[in-house]
Order: structure tokens, then C-alpha cells, then sequence
């Protein structure tokens, strides 16, 4: 059984637009997330390797705005995209806390985030469950 604890999380979802080539991140702040962290070191050749992975488990009666498929958000207008959020593997990212008082560089904004901010993770993987307790597991690392 799962319970939603009271973590906040920044979600970043990145929209690029190939014509202009400008990026541009709506932010929307997820309450009441469950954010499990997994810190794991492996041997290699070049010594230890610090790795960390993460879960973020979203009940979807707890989302702020209204859910859309990447594929489908990904058409929606630039109006449209504030209205609603999407969880896309290897373009969003998330942070632990509430950043939408930060100030967004011009460009490498992941990296930024990765750089200054602890608890910042790339989604990884999305997985959406519809039967008892509906919810998103969203990896991360």
C-alpha cells in the first residue's frame, strides 16, 4: 500500500520549437508527491560510480492540471501547454522542492538545475496505473 506523503516537486516540461530553435519549460508545481530516493555506488574499472535513481509516485487525484499524453501535449499551443502538464522520458526533468522562484538560464537548463539544485532527476520512465489506487510512477536519474 502506498501513501502520499507531503513532498514538493518542480516539474519541467520542455517544449522546443525547430523553426525559431527556442526552448522554452512550463513549470508546475506537484503537492503531495511521494518521492522515493535510491542512492547506489558500483565498482568499475575507474573506481566507484555514485548513481541515483529515483521513483516519484503521483496519485492523479493530486495533479494540479489536467494530464496529457506527451505526444499529445506536444500539440497543443503555447497558451494550451500552461493549462495542462505531461510527464515525456528524456525531455522533462523534475526537482525536489518548489523552484518556480528561480531564474531560468537562456539555454542548458537541465544542466543548470543539475549543477545548483540538489535533487534534480531526468524522467526516465512513466508508468500509469488505473486500477485501485490510480497513480504515475515517474523514474527518474
Amino acid at each position: 500500500m502506498m501513501f502520499w506523503d507531503n513532498k514538493v516537486v518542480t516539474l519541467f516540461n520542455r517544449a522546443f520549437d525547430p523553426k525559431t530553435e527556442e526552448e522554452k519549460y512550463y513549470l508546475t508545481v506537484l503537492e503531495k508527491a511521494d518521492l522515493v530516493e535510491k542512492n547506489s555506488v558500483t565498482a568499475s574499472k575507474s573506481g566507484q560510480d555514485k548513481a541515483a535513481a529515483v521513483t516519484l509516485y503521483m496519485s492523479y487525484q493530486n495533479l494540479p492540471k489536467p494530464y496529457k499524453d506527451p505526444k499529445e501535449w506536444e500539440l497543443l499551443s503555447a497558451k494550451e501547454k500552461e493549462r495542462y502538464l505531461t510527464f515525456s522520458p528524456e525531455k522533462d526533468f523534475f526537482v525536489k522542492g518548489n523552484c518556480t522562484g528561480a531564474t531560468l538560464p537562456d539555454s542548458r537548463v537541465y544542466e543548470y538545475f543539475r549543477d545548483h539544485y540538489y535533487g534534480t532527476y531526468r524522467i526516465t520512465s512513466v508508468d500509469s496505473y488505473e486500477d485501485i489506487l490510480p497513480h504515475f510512477e515517474i523514474g527518474g536519474k
